[in-house]
């Protein structure tokens, strides 16, 4: 695997994007269940804490490369910001704002803009994904 900018090397030895000063990583793509779905298994790194999601799903067909896992990953983790933002503002539970255990749900709305500007720099100016970033 060859990776390009944005794109680094974890110190989980594996592709990773940094988020502000946090690094998300792909730890593992399980092959596709019965249904035709991959499974991925991310670990977000903050100088506070870590976490490790398994649940991200692909739909039916699997993923097409490693730069949409994470760009559909991404797009949860903005998703979920963006509703604790609104959750904020209404006081009223918002749709997504549970994607996340709450800890993670309140740094993904911390971190929006950068969550943001990383699904952008994975993207090109009409949002498709640039799978030229890694040569698997």
């Amino acid at each position: 695997m060859i990776l390009h900018q944005p794109f680094i090397i974890s110190a989980a030895l594996a592709p990773a994007l940094k988020i502000g000063t946090a690094t998300l990583s792909l730890l593992d793509v399980k092959l596709p269940d019965a249904e035709g779905r991959d499974a991925a298994v991310f670990e977000l790194q903050t100088e506070d804490f870590t976490y490790v999601d398994d649940q991200m799903k692909s739909g039916v067909g699997g993923y097409h490369g490693t730069v949409d896992i994470f760009e559909g990953f991404l797009g949860f983790m903005a998703a979920c910001g963006e509703s604790v933002r609104h959750v904020n503002y209404d006081e009223e539970p918002s749709e997504n704002a549970d994607l996340f255990p709450p800890r993670i749900a309140t740094w993904c709305a911390q971190n929006l803009d950068e969550i943001e500007a990383t699904s952008c720099s994975i993207t090109d100016e009409d949002g498709n994904v640039n799978y030229n970033l890694i040569e698997e």
